[in-house]
Formats: structure tokens, C-alpha cells, sequence
């Protein structure tokens, strides 16, 4: 897989349409990631118990991400983006849509895309703070097929869609399954070209489900099971509800963010689930912790010297982080299914366009004995 997307990179830029002076380019990213895992002895004996078929906690290693794209201009206010995921074996659709850009008011999107709902949801994957997204982000969709009216300038962000439900592949089929969407994030401070911000964002999806719901996650670890789970729950509609703060000041990044799924059915029984993640960052080089204004989030941080340069001073950059969430599933059928999760990390931004990440968590479910990791991941996007 390494050995296809390295050949993309060197062969489909000649066999791409070109403009000037931006025109179409090829996009990809690959993540490989490494997990060793202490497991607790209860937790796994719990696991184990629940499934006889359950394999027990191990270490491993997976090519997480391994998606290869293009995107640009098709024409005046008229653009593109199509990236495709191999990771699994199979081609999975990422992003796929057309953004007519110079419409009076904002932006539109439609085709296949993240809704703006969920800062850890929303964040991009090439510059995620950690390897894996907060617990908040299991109470919040993927992607899905829709259209998104999107506006942003210096003080606000705004967003708004309506989508429904879709695979893996894009694809959706029958007539329930539909979504509406909507995002705002108000900026009251804004300086120095974002190396000083203060953000306040709320979210909101009233959800029209297929037949039923489910919610479960990880314990913030790709590579191990899905622990908690609900299992289907019958809905007739979900209220997703979202608040988040970030603060920046030049090397500092603090974010908190809280998300609530409220579930209504016929039947009277209406759970509420919910999640908080709270993370803070220190770039101990000293560069600024960048933002991404277009879409309210986080957006890395760019090196001011690249390791291996040519001056043979270049260090790339270094980031320190700490996180702690907490996903609470108590109200599915009485299960007593609360999972935290306390994440020490260490990323190297080696250069604008490779990192090497590393986490040390404790993961605790309910009233189990903790499970310890530690993750690594190496990274590269062009």
C-alpha cells in the first residue's frame, strides 16, 4: 500500500489537467500506527466473558489511513475534492463534493462530507492533536451525502446542511435516514492573524434514523475492540447537541468541548447520552498552534525549521498535550457503560508535511480495573 501511494504521487500528476496558477493536484495522506497494550485484567475478563468469540487486548500495528485524492478548480467559483481510502483493502469514499465558492453569501458544498457538528468530529486528520479523536466524537455521524452552506470571516463561522445516511461507498438507499445540521463558532477575539483566538462554538443535528441507533467506542485506540457499545436502540429521532471552546495564545492551545445525544421514540423511553473532552497543548519550540478558520478547528503546527534541512539546524517541531474525556452510556437499557480516558502525548512535527505522534493513556470502563497503552503513529501527507 506504502509502495502504490508513493508511485501515485510520482505518476499521476502528468496524467492530471492543469490551470494556472492553481490548479488540480494530487492529495494523499498514510498513517501507520503502532499500539502496545497492558490490558486490565478485569476489563479483558470482562470482555472475554461478554463474547467467547472476543479476541483478548493485544499489541499491534495497522496502516490506519491510506487515502490518495485530487482537488482544485474546475472552472471560475467552481472546485472539487476526491479522496478515496484504501486503508481497509477496499476503496472507501472520504471526501467527495463540488464547492461553488463565489456565491454572494458563503460557500456550497454538495456531495459526500463531514457535517459541522462536533469539534473533535471535525478536525482533520492530518493534524489531529492525538492519534485517535476524543470519546465525544462516538456520539457524532461520519460522513454522509448532503448539502452545506458554509460562511466564514474573521469574528464567525457558520454552517448549515441537510444530509442523509450513507456506507462506507456513499452510497444510501430508502426513504428514511435524513439529517439537518447546523454549526456556529464566534471568534470575540481574533489578533494577530490567529496567533491569539478565542472561540465559542455550538453545534446542533436533529436526526431522522433508518430504524435504529447505535452508540459505542474504543478505548481511544483504533487497534482494541469496541468496548462500550449500546447495542440498536429504537428511535424515531436524535437531537445531537454540541458547545466547545478553544483558546490560543501563540504556543498554547487549550479546547474544551462537551456533546449530548438525546433520543426520542414512540415507545416512552427517550435515553441521553453523553460526552465531554477537555485537552491542553504547549509547542515547546515555540511556534504558534495554528487554526483553520474556513471551518473553526484546530489546524497543527508548522515548523519553522524542518528536521534534516539543509542548515543541519532544523529540529521540525515539538508539541506536548494532555487530554482527558469521558463518554457516559449509563441510560441504554440500564447498562452501566461509563469509559474515560486520560491521554499523555508527545508529537513531532518533523517537517510541513510529516509527524510522528505518541500517546500514553489509561483507559477506565465503569468500575473495571484500567487498561494502559501506549500508541505511536508515523505520518505523512502531500
Amino acid at each position: 500500500m506504502i509502495t502504490a501511494l508513493l508511485l501515485a504521487q510520482i505518476a499521476l500528476p502528468s496524467l492530471l489537467p492543469q490551470t494556472e496558477p492553481d490548479g488540480i493536484k494530487l492529495v494523499g495522506r498514510l498513517h501507520s500506527d503502532w499500539v502496545f497494550v497492558s490490558p486490565g485484567s478485569d476489563s479483558e475478563a470482562a470482555w472475554l466473558a461478554a463474547d467467547p468469540a472476543h479476541a483478548p487486548f493485544a499489541d499491534g500495528a495497522e496502516i490506519r489511513r491510506a487515502e490518495i485524492g485530487a482537488e482544485g478548480p474546475l472552472g471560475p467559483g467552481l472546485e472539487f475534492k476526491l479522496e478515496i481510502d484504501f486503508a481497509s483493502g477496499a476503496a472507501e469514499v472520504t471526501d467527495s463534493y463540488l464547492r461553488f465558492s463565489e456565491l454572494p453569501l458563503g460557500s456550497f458544498k454538495v456531495g459526500h462530507m463531514k457535517e459541522p457538528v462536533g469539534l473533535g468530529k471535525i478536525q482533520s486528520s492530518k493534524t489531529m492533536t492525538f492519534i485517535d479523536r476524543p470519546l465525544t466524537a462516538a456520539l457524532i455521524p461520519g460522513r454522509n451525502a448532503g448539502f452545506l452552506w458554509e460562511h466564514s470571516d474573521d469574528s464567525l463561522s457558520l454552517a448549515a446542511g441537510l444530509f442523509r445516511n450513507t456506507d462506507d461507498a456513499g452510497d444510501s438507499v430508502g426513504n428514511e435516514g435524513y439529517s439537518f445540521t447546523t454549526r456556529a463558532v464566534f471568534r470575540p477575539i481574533f489578533e494577530n492573524g490567529g496567533a491569539r483566538i478565542l472561540h465559542a462554538g455550538f453545534s446542533y443535528s436533529f436526526r431522522r434514523p433508518d430504524e435504529s441507533v447505535s452508540f459505542g467506542s474504543r478505548l481511544e485506540s483504533h487497534m482494541l475492540p469496541k468496548f462500550l457499545d449500546t447495542g440498536d436502540l429504537e428511535a424515531d429521532s436524535v437531537s445531537l447537541l454540541g458547545a466547545e471552546v478553544i483558546w490560543i495564545d501563540g504556543p498554547l492551545h487549550c479546547i474544551a468541548e462537551h456533546t449530548q445525544a438525546a433520543l426520542s421514540h414512540s415507545s416512552g423511553l427517550e435515553p441521553a447520552f453523553r460526552a465531554y473532552s477537555v485537552e491542553a497543548g504547549w509547542v515547546l519550540t515555540g511556534e504558534n498552534a495554528r487554526y483553520k478558520k474556513s471551518n473553526g478547528s484546530l489546524n497543527g503546527v508548522l515548523p519553522e525549521n524542518a528536521a534534516f534541512d539543509s542548515s543541519g539546524q532544523g529540529n521540525g517541531a515539538w508539541q506536548v498535550l494532555l487530554r482527558h474525556s469521558n463518554l457516559d452510556l449509563t441510560e441504554a437499557a440500564g447498562l452501566n457503560n461509563e469509559l474515560t480516558v486520560t491521554n499523555l502525548g508527545l508529537n513531532w512535527f518533523v517537517n510541513p508535511h510529516s509527524t510522528i505522534l505518541m500517546g500514553i493513556s489509561r483507559a477506565e470502563l465503569s468500575e473495571l480495573d484500567a487498561t494502559h497503552m501506549l500508541t505511536v503513529r508515523f505520518g505523512y501527507w502531500f
